[in-house]
């Protein structure tokens, strides 16, 4: 491959993956709804249902593309380095098959292969191996029948059947490498090739015009919709061409203006009718903030006027025609997206991963202990994250930037080159065409490290290499704790990782959230500490063979094992994960990670799999007039423990239940279930369980049709309202806890007959907040809500965590020498919300710990609410949470505020004061949005509130504005 195509096609940003080589130990992986790496191509089935995309973080991916939902998530093969990177995929004509390949199979099954996937399942139904290349596009044939394959190296392309997945030829005297193919609606093919050719086969793949391109690397190929015309598209050049589609011979060329040195409009496609020409690539537009790169917009064909519309934030890597002359796109930021061609956006999804970019040198800061990092993504925001506080706040820290001159050891020429010098004396370990990216000097002058795009390397004031590691993705900025002698590394994944100075060896990873609030601190075993809601941010990949797709465990799943907040500190001392467990238990651990004969922790998830289930009938965002939809499940269990229960959740919360007796299923067994629907769109949940816990949940939506979509009768809202402020022990005594349930509850009693048909309250504050009465008022609302009604549980007062870690919320009788017999344990409330029919919200103000001055007098509880939402927001159980605050921070209450700063927010956000539309209806997300920025004002951004729900659950109203 030239490197002027490489660097095009394969971005700076990769997926996280475990450095292991070892493929059949489970790996750990970011796990974000979005690609977390460069989006290299897409495709649509023939009515523009759905939407296929293919990374290089080794996913392929279905959306919906009318609103840009995530459908599924399709998982081949993989191992360590480029293996699995996926820069092709195509979707057959109705969409019930996706083919993707890039990087496939040559490491893992010697020859370069596509992978076959049933889209309504995930499944992996074949494989097409002989490849001899890597892949870099496909494309079905509008009847189905056959898919091209354009192969890198000069291979040319290969021609396979749908019917056997075999070769049925291959067309050949490529000179380089072909990036794209595509079909006309009569069956021909053309294809661009990097040897500067283009050519046209008929509907027997006889070659039959073959021309030079206007420049050495044609890029973009597309016929028009009637089959006249063939658009091409070039890299690094400021032309686009429109040709004959029976002789290739020139047309015209729409115009290409405005393009700035070294861009482009290398993608092409028509619109679905033909009268707009769509173009995208290397060209970009000065927005401000950022570049952005436009879709241009050519009318008549592309011999009109055009518009840019920009929408991306990188490179455009493909474009597809749409319903409704609309136009998809996918981009190197990564981003994917559907535009129209009068430039109305339908849809837009980008990376939710930080964007370290380039030049973090200038603001990553690491404190001398390396505990405490500050680092700045793309964007107005920096972030200090505190691994002892578990804290993570929108600030710039004081700390040091890196120095790359010190005590006689100077790094030169390390910024964005391939020939960095220690001490004048270029290095000689780096990976060939290896770009360096960061560089920090250690204070005694001693050592240096290097970041490049591919490894970290330490070495000395001689030059001489002491160790290299692998890096997940170009390591953007490095800097030095030399109290502890660690390093930390900000890398294109979006990831920070702490590294052994002495040892090279990888501590601890830290994935922040694009969306700044959320984010998990892990070990290379998987060991974790996170905010609230967060704990699914990474997983285990565990690979089932090559002719199988790879199964994917959130990191929630195994909570029990692998949350250890207590673990993560005593790695930056003991800088071994055997080590900090012994010191975290304050025992000799038997058999722990690293000990000779013993199991690691990697192992060990092999053994306490849950199962595994698919939808395979209905397809997704189905419509019947039916009352009820059939179902069709797939379970498979993968550790053979047998599943004892089936669940059904409509619109996020329980539907039915159903009991199995002994069932193992390691190769998967299909099971008939059933759901009533209501009138318009019903989000349907299916999940399994077995005695390690349970599956993770499939989600389709069924629409039923043939009537209006409302239901004529208003929900009902069940309230429990508890607050303790004059506790009996004179020590636990708060000043609003109490008046904040009172507040909470009258804001919630005006919205009868506002968006509730009725409001029933039952409100418990002090002698009335007993374990008894709040454990009737539990049972009250278990049994009062139905499925078509909301229960909210607002709880305000103490919380507190026993020396086992279990939650307990302190009644107004609390002791805290009898914490079992008188505190009411979380378990009992997240049984209650596991059993409620309809909706569940739950106000969780239960971090204060004590009259907070304006000084900021602390309290004397410990308390870490992070673990009972974890649970609750699971999607079998099914609970909308607001919590007060993020892990152990404390709740403020102030005399000037008369309330709880969480509480204040609530009930001013539930008046009104969350209506930033102003259409008059607050739903959870904007409640979220305004609690979240209004606690952060009141309390100086000590106290940070945490919102979560399952991804089950749709953003839905809770109150309606006005009087």
């Amino acid at each position: 491959m030239k490197p002027a195509i490489a660097a095009f096609l394969i971005l700076c940003i990769a997926s996280f993956t475990a450095s292991s080589g070892d493929t059949s130990t489970p790996g750990l992986r970011i796990n974000t709804e979005m690609h977390t790496s460069t989006v290299h191509k897409i495709d649509r089935d023939a009515a523009g249902k759905y939407l296929l995309s293919c990374s290089s973080d080794k996913t392929a991916r279905l959306w919906d593309a009318a609103g840009g939902a995530l459908i599924r998530v399709f998982r081949p093969p993989i191992a360590p380095g480029n293996e699995g990177k996926l820069y092709a995929c195509a979707l057959s004509p109705d969409g019930s098959t996706a083919v993707t390949g890039g990087w496939t199979g040559k490491n893992v099954a010697g020859e370069y292969c596509l992978y076959v996937f049933n889209t309504a399942t995930g499944e992996m139904t074949g494989r097409i191996g002989g490849l001899d290349h890597v892949v870099f596009d496909c494309e079905f044939s509008p009847d189905g029948a056959w898919l091209s394959v354009c192969l890198g190296g000069g291979k040319g392309i290969a021609v396979v059947s749908a019917e056997t997945w075999k070769i049925s030829r291959i067309l050949e005297n490529y000179g380089e490498a072909g990036y794209n193919a595509c079909f006309s609606k009569d069956m021909r093919l053309a294809s661009v090739c990097d040897d500067g050719t283009i050519r046209l086969y008929d509907d027997s793949y006889r070659l039959i015009a073959r021309r030079e391109g206007a420049g050495r690397e044609p890029y973009g190929i597309d016929f028009s919709p009637d089959g006249a015309r063939c658009a091409i598209g070039y890299v690094g050049l400021k032309k686009l061409e429109v040709l004959s589609s029976e002789s290739l011979a020139p047309l015209y060329e729409p115009p290409a203006g405005g393009l700035s040195q070294g861009s482009d409009l290398s993608c092409v496609c028509w619109s679905a009718d033909g009268t707009f020409l769509a173009a995208g690539g290397r060209h970009r537009t000065d927005e401000g903030r950022y570049w952005r790169y436009p879709v241009r917009m050519y009318k008549n064909g592309g011999k009109g006027a055009y518009e840019d519309y920009p929408v991306c934030r990188n490179t455009i890597f493909d474009l597809k025609p749409l319903p409704g002359n609309s136009v998809a796109y996918c981009s190197g930021f990564p981003e994917i997206g559907r535009i129209g061609c009068d430039g109305k956006p339908y849809f837009h999804r980008e990376a939710e991963i930080p964007d370290f970019g380039n030049y973090q040198s200038r603001y990553l800061r690491f404190s001398p202990d390396a505990s405490t990092v500050s680092f700045k993504p793309q964007g107005p925001a920096t972030f200090t994250f505190s691994i002892g506080m578990r804290e993570l706040r929108r600030e710039t820290s004081s700390f040091p930037l890196a120095v790359t001159d010190r005590e006689g050891l100077a790094v030169t020429h390390w910024l964005d080159d391939v020939s960095p010098c220690i001490n004048g004396k270029k290095c000689g370990f780096l990976v060939k065409n290896e770009r360096s990216r960061s560089a920090a000097v250690s204070k005694d002058g001693k050592r240096c490290v290097l970041g490049t795009s591919q490894h970290l390397y330490c070495a000395d004031e001689k030059g001489t290499l002491l160790w290299k590691a692998p890096l997940p993705d170009h390591g953007w900025a490095v800097n030095i704790a030399d109290e502890k002698k660690i390093c930390v590394v900000a890398c294109g994944n979006g990831t920070l990782q702490w590294y052994g100075l002495d040892s090279g060896n990888l501590l601890l990873t830290l994935f922040v959230h694009g969306d700044g609030k959320r984010w998990i601190l892990f070990s290379p075993s998987g060991y974790y500490d996170c905010s609230a809601g967060a704990q699914d941010l990474i997983g285990w990949h565990v690979e089932n063979g090559i002719d199988r797709a790879a199964d994917f465990f959130p990191a929630g799943r195994f909570s029990s094992r692998f949350y250890r907040p207590d673990v993560i500190p005593f790695l930056l001392e003991e800088k071994n994960e055997t080590e900090s467990l012994k010191a975290a238990d304050g025992i000799a651990v038997e058999a722990a990670d690293g000990i000779a004969g013993g199991k690691t922790a990697k192992k060990e998830i092999f053994e306490i799999l849950p199962p595994v289930v698919s939808i395979v009938k209905p397809a997704p965002f189905t419509e019947t007039a039916e009352k009820s939809v059939s179902l069709v499940v797939s379970v498979r269990t993968p550790s053979n423990q047998p599943v004892t229960q089936l669940k059904i959740l409509r619109g996020g919360r329980p539907y039915e239940t159903k009991n199995l007796k002994n069932f193992i299923a390691p190769e998967g067994k299909e099971i008939p279930l059933s759901c009533e629907l209501v009138p318009g769109p019903n989000d349907i949940t299916v999940c399994a369980r077995n005695a390690f816990g349970w599956s993770e949940p499939v989600c389709i939506s069924i629409t039923k049709t043939g009537t209006s979509g409302h239901d004529s009768l208003m929900p009902k809202l069940y309230l429990l309202s508890v607050g303790v402020s004059a506790y009996e022990d004179p020590q636990l005594r708060l000043g609003f806890a109490a008046k904040d349930a009172a507040d909470f509850s009258k804001a919630m009693a005006v919205q009868k007959k506002r968006l509730y048909g009725e409001v029933t309250v039952t409100l418990l504050t002090d002698e009335k907040a007993t374990k008894d009465n709040i454990l009737d008022g539990l049972d009250w609302i278990q049994k009062e809500t139905t499925s078509r009604d909301i229960a909210m549980i607002f709880f305000a007062g103490h919380g507190i965590n026993d020396n086992t870690g279990n939650l307990y919320y302190l009644p107004v009788e609390a002791d805290l020498q009898k914490i079992k017999r008188t505190c009411l344990p979380s378990n009992d409330i997240a049984t209650t919300i596991q059993s409620i029919a309809g909706k569940v919200v739950y106000f969780m103000d239960t971090c204060h710990s004590g009259l907070i001055s304006v000084t900021g007098r602390r309290g004397i509880l410990h308390l870490d609410t992070n673990k009972e939402v974890m649970e609750l927001i699971h999607a079998e159980n099914g609970a909308v949470v607001f919590c007060s605050s993020s892990g152990n921070q404390y709740s403020l209450e102030n005399e000037g505020w008369g309330n709880g700063a969480f509480t204040l927010a609530l009930v001013e956000g539930i008046s009104g004061k969350a209506d930033y539309i102003g259409e008059g209806t607050i739903t959870i997300n904007q409640l979220d949005l305004y609690i979240s920025e209004r606690v952060k004002k009141l309390t100086g951004g000590r106290q940070t509130p945490v919102t979560a729900k399952p991804d089950t659950i749709r953003d839905f109203p809770i109150a309606l504005a006005g009087k």
